[in-house]
């Protein structure tokens, strides 16, 4: 049998796959350290005796199961004090967009819309279109996430793809990306590969050279990258380019709070290409179902008086379950008023 590699390195790269979690968003979540430092783990130093607790938390993001995270402390060198019990992730829905995919509910129709758009290739494309607290960051995560992921509710699906797919995210929102540097950058960071590309070339020839599965890439918040005087026209047909060209194996997932009319609209006043026209499918998040919402709430327990109350007030968008479901679980006394006055911000 060949010999596994339980080097500290080797299994923090490989836990992170398959979660899906980025460096960044790893680095902060932990003890919002600098990325640089997850960076240098991946690359082979081991963690100082002052980040062993933050390796700690660390396994705990990362979802080990007591048997790995006993691997992975002995590889990082940690004192057996640092082993405790596993913290299981949290299915009550008050994280706001969810960070596992145990916390995702209902859309089991456009999530099979979805998938079936990647089951062979070329990938097609989808752009997920749906008001503010809709769950379209939400959604993203579930999609990237789900396929290598333990500790997902009792009979929640995690099979949707016949073929093994890469995910990737960027956000729009996150100003690391807010140049073509920071692109590359990101991008290359996302794919685990050598983070020297100077210009798109180099980034065709290294997606040409490494990318052996197909690749989607998850886009949130498109319509703010659409609006970056430092995303040229040059920029977003490049991205047009690896949409458009049915030799690659690359799909793309975007996400709006605006049209794909008003998309494209926004992209002809500012003079550049609009990557989405006439090559992707639409998806549109509106509110859960009431049969969604009820199989969320029944997650937490609260008498079915105050159920009904958050289903009426919430008009079943995700993001208000879940505002007013933390607030309940926070608030003994006068919650209702601090819900309700949460939700005017909306």
């Amino acid at each position: 049998m060949p010999k596994i590699n339980n080097s500290f390195k080797d299994l923090l790269c490989k836990y992170t796959r398959r979660t899906g979690i980025s460096d960044s968003r790893l680095a902060y979540r932990a003890d919002q350290i600098d990325r640089q430092i997850i960076y240098y783990w991946k690359n082979g130093r081991m963690p100082s005796l002052k980040y062993h607790d933050t390796v700690r938390k660390c396994a705990d993001i990362l979802l080990l199961s007591e048997s790995e995270r006993k691997v992975f402390f002995k590889a990082a060198k940690i004192d057996e004090k640092f082993q405790c019990s596993l913290r299981k992730p949290k299915i009550v829905p008050i994280t706001r967009p969810i960070t596992h995919p145990s916390q995702f509910f209902g859309r089991n129709d456009i999530l099979e819309r979805i998938f079936n758009s990647w089951q062979q290739e070329p990938l097609e494309h989808v752009a997920v279109i749906g008001n503010k607290g809709s769950g379209k960051t939400s959604l993203l995560n579930y999609l990237k996430s789900v396929h290598n992921c333990n500790n997902l509710r009792d009979g929640q699906r995690s099979n949707w793809l016949k073929q093994q797919c890469e995910f990737i995210s960027v956000d729009f929102a996150n100003v690391a990306v807010h140049s073509l540097e920071g692109f590359l950058r990101h991008l290359l960071i996302e794919l685990n590969l050598r983070n020297d590309a100077r210009d798109l070339y180099d980034l065709t020839a290294m997606l040409n050279d490494n990318l052996t599965k197909p690749t989607v890439i998850l886009m949130d918040n498109i319509q703010l990258g659409l609006e970056l005087s430092e995303l040229d026209d040059r920029f977003w047909q490049y991205i047009r380019y690896l949409g458009d060209n049915d030799n690659s194996n690359i799909g793309f997932c975007m996400t709006s709070s605006i049209s794909l009319e008003k998309l494209n609209n926004l992209t002809r006043k500012n003079g550049t290409v609009s990557p989405v026209e006439n090559i992707f499918n639409t998806v549109e998040l509106d509110s859960f179902s009431l049969d969604e919402a009820r199989e969320l709430l029944d997650y937490v327990s609260f008498s079915q008086k105050d159920v009904e109350w958050i289903l009426k007030e919430s008009k079943c968008w995700p993001a208000f379950i879940q505002i007013l479901c933390k607030i309940r679980l926070e608030h003994d006394k006068n919650w209702r008023e601090i819900g309700l006055e949460k939700l005017k911000y909306y």
